[in-house]
């Protein structure tokens, strides 16, 4: 593993959740919600996370794309669950808000998968230091 990253609730600046402190996740059942496509592995581990919660997501607009659906959110088109590696230019920007879902944390982590036997570069040590050392996003 290289880097965690957190999954969180982002919402228009000027959506009425924006001024909350929180929202209860089963409020997310009423939103207008952006989605990944069918299949997304961030798409899983969100909706499995939110599911542990008795939450099941309303029929979404779904994109393909992590960076189109939070720029969506900041055009006003709903709310969606992203990494906050992709929000962190919306939410410096203050074009969108992250707003915590009450009692559910969603992290994931990115890991660097190699074939035994065979060795690394150094090239590619390098690249794994690099993002290792990447400054985590201050939510």
């Amino acid at each position: 593993t290289f880097l965690e990253d957190e999954m969180i609730l982002v919402v228009p600046a000027r959506h009425p959740w924006a001024r909350r402190r929180q929202v209860a996740a089963q409020e997310l059942e009423h939103a207008d919600f952006l989605a990944r496509e069918p299949g997304s592995g961030t798409g899983a581990i969100y909706e499995a996370a939110l599911a542990a919660h008795g939450v099941r997501l309303p029929p979404p607009l779904r994109m393909g794309h992590s960076r189109a659906i939070v720029a969506s959110v900041a055009a006003g088109a709903g709310v969606a669950i992203a990494s906050a590696l992709v929000a962190r230019p919306f939410l410096d920007a203050r074009r969108i808000v992250h707003v915590p879902i009450h009692g559910v944390e969603i992290r994931r982590a990115f890991s660097s998968i190699h074939r035994p036997g065979r060795t690394i570069s150094s090239l590619d040590r390098r690249l794994l230091r690099v993002l290792s050392a990447r400054p985590r996003p201050r939510l």
